[in-house]
């Protein structure tokens, strides 16, 4: 009988270990990439309810009330690409924040490590995309970390695909509004980080080691944008995470985020979008949606 419980076990271990390759290769195209997933609105989700009442200076259930007044959006889907900043788990806190507002879905290309310019380019994804309501292309720190020029708005992959992080943002959206005429296309920045001075204080000499800030790479994203015509949210320069209060809502690795982030980060973009929409915001004047949070 030991036999035959060893060749059942054996069995089962293979047939797992099968299903587990043929779960992981499902879920990548044929080129490698990560295959898009999307998110719903989900109005009972008790997480938000909870992160509401741990801060309620944001005044969520307001922001909410006023951004579901609108409707150009409701029962679409709107394509989020980017690297880890929007493929987190957490990160669904802030998308699911705008899907429960605004009625619509989210699908999310793209993957952990890649950069506009890096071999593991997010120009990929870009042209994976189908047709969708509007278009968000979520900024990286990747460029940056990877030693990767920030180039300048005039950049273009004919000077050399992955030259710089412009060249390949600049084909991103040039690739939308070529495909897509007409379709919002939106922008948001890279949020500050904590690892090195540069990554929250422009008065910092510190930078990568092809001697380049990290708000050189903000700041760039954002001249594309201008360049192109296309909104962009600079989260960067947002004062809601600082030196006093960052370890409340990033990871031990001072550049990801942890959910009670993404939930102020959440409304912060749906107010955006709002305006981007209709001209109203969301929520009204900015607050301090941080205030006190170190004694939460």
């Amino acid at each position: 009988m030991k036999w035959k419980k060893k060749i059942c076990t054996g069995y089962l271990t293979g047939l797992a270990m099968g299903l587990s390759v043929l779960l992981s290769a499902c879920s990548h195209d044929d080129e490698g990439l990560q295959m898009p997933t999307t998110l719903y609105a989900q109005p009972g989700d008790t997480l938000l309810a909870q992160l509401a009442e741990k801060y309620p200076e944001a005044r969520y259930a307001e922001r909410m009330e006023r951004a579901s007044r609108l409707t150009a959006l409701r029962g679409k889907n709107i394509a989020y690409v980017g690297a880890s900043f929007v493929n987190l788990p957490e990160a669904d806190v802030a998308k699911l924040i705008l899907c429960n507002a605004l009625g619509c879905s989210i699908t999310t290309y793209g993957y952990g490590g890649y950069g506009y310019a890096t071999g593991k380019n997010l120009l990929a994804y870009v042209k994976m995309m189908r047709k969708h309501a509007a278009y968000v292309l979520w900024g990286t720190t990747n460029d940056y970390f990877q030693q990767v020029p920030p180039g300048t708005a005039s950049d273009d992959l004919a000077a050399g695909a992955g030259q710089t992080a412009c060249s390949g943002f600049n084909a991103a959206l040039h690739s939308l509004q070529k495909r897509y005429p007409g379709v919002p296309i939106w922008s948001f920045t890279s949020l500050k980080t904590f690892l090195h001075p540069d990554g929250y204080d422009r008065n910092s000499d510190y930078t990568n080691g092809i001697g380049y800030h990290f708000y050189d790479y903000v700041d760039a994203q954002m001249d594309c944008c201008r360049k192109a015509g296309v909104p962009c949210l600079n989260l960067w320069d947002w004062q809601q995470f600082d030196t006093g209060n960052w370890s409340s809502f990033y990871f031990a690795d001072a550049v990801h985020m942890n959910r009670d982030a993404y939930f102020l980060i959440g409304l912060k973009q749906l107010e955006w979008i709002c305006e981007q929409l209709t001209g109203e915001t969301a929520g009204g004047q900015e607050e301090n949606l941080t205030e006190n949070s170190s004694s939460k």
